[in-house]
């Protein structure tokens, strides 16, 4: 099982197009430990919404907490 993190903050990714919202704050997403092919930052941290299934997305650092998995 991959490491759950909480979003604490709203997460947007920035585009020509506009902002688009990836997750809300409060949402449960998991670290994504599939390839990345080297386009996430070092401040980031390559997400998904289910547990080893993509697709990935990158969530800053700063806006997730660490949510121990239930027993």
């Amino acid at each position: 099982m991959s490491q759950r993190y909480e979003v604490i903050k709203d997460a947007f990714l920035s585009n020509l197009s506009g902002d688009k919202l990836v997750a809300n704050a409060g949402e449960i997403v998991y670290e994504f430990t599939g390839a990345t092919y080297g386009c996430i930052s070092p401040d980031g941290l390559a997400c998904s919404r289910e547990d080893g299934v993509g697709p990935f997305f990158e969530i800053a650092r700063t806006n997730l907490r660490s949510v121990t998995p239930a027993a």
